[in-house]
């Protein structure tokens, strides 16, 4: 009897101690804007208004780890029968001040993304993300050659259950994410002046995530001897 309990103490002390020496591998959710957006539209109606995203594209969506490299397998959603109708939109919070080129705006607002993924069993067109920002950008002509520029915002966010079980991931949660787009500033264009654009280009949408770590497995065996031991010393 002594030494059953000691095994199922040393058991209980080996649990609690992996569950707290193991930290969550962080991943990477990629949903990615492909490099010609036609339909899209980002516009700044120009005063305390904010910056304004419609109909971005949405043509893939991986899973990277957190150094940037695609894992193989079946963990990439893209072409026929992958991400259907996939749509980004977005309001930012209000104009705040301009630095130089750029536009600065503020947290608030909202960002969505819609879509569909039948070979995950997505079937009908979801809100796969939905979030509010925390702070956004646009960054004015990148050289005095070119009228290319770039939108870079963060945010909050919560994602469709089912995608993030897909991927392994742990649900529900509160993820940080941000997102960045090359566009082009329509010639002449400076801050604070307002500015519509439909020459929306190649993007993406990161979110840092965790999948469900082992620890916790390992910290439920650990509950599970406690729970033994007191069986035991009631019997």
């Amino acid at each position: 009897m002594k030494f059953t309990k000691i095994c199922i103490l040393l058991a209980l002390v080996m649990g609690f101690a992996a569950a707290l020496s193991f930290p969550a591998q962080a991943y990477i959710l990629d949903f990615d804007i492909p490099s010609v957006d036609s339909g899209a539209k980002i516009s700044y109606a120009g005063g305390a208004t904010p910056l304004v995203g419609l109909k971005l594209q949405i043509d893939a969506v991986s899973l990277l780890t957190d150094s940037d490299v695609l894992i193989s397998g079946p963990y990439r959603v893209t072409g026929a029968g992958g991400l259907g109708d996939g749509t980004m939109n977005f309001t930012t919070g209000k104009f705040s001040t301009s630095v130089g080129n750029v536009w600065i705006f503020s947290g608030g607002g909202t960002i969505t993304i819609t879509g569909e993924i039948p070979g995950i069993g997505i079937t009908t067109v979801e809100t796969l993300m939905t979030g509010t920002f925390t702070d956004a950008q646009v960054v004015g002509p990148l050289s005095m050659k070119s009228n290319t520029g770039q939108v870079d915002g963060n945010f909050q966010d919560i994602k469709y259950a089912p995608l993030l079980k897909y991927f392994g991931l742990t649900v529900p949660q509160m993820d940080s994410g941000g997102f960045s787009v090359t566009i082009t500033v329509p010639t002449g264009t400076t801050p604070p002046s307002g500015f519509m654009t439909t020459g929306v280009f190649s993007g993406n949408v990161l979110n840092t995530v965790v999948p469900l770590p082992p620890s916790v497995l390992l910290l439920g065996s650990g509950l599970l001897g406690l729970l033994a031991l007191r069986g035991r010393r009631k019997s």
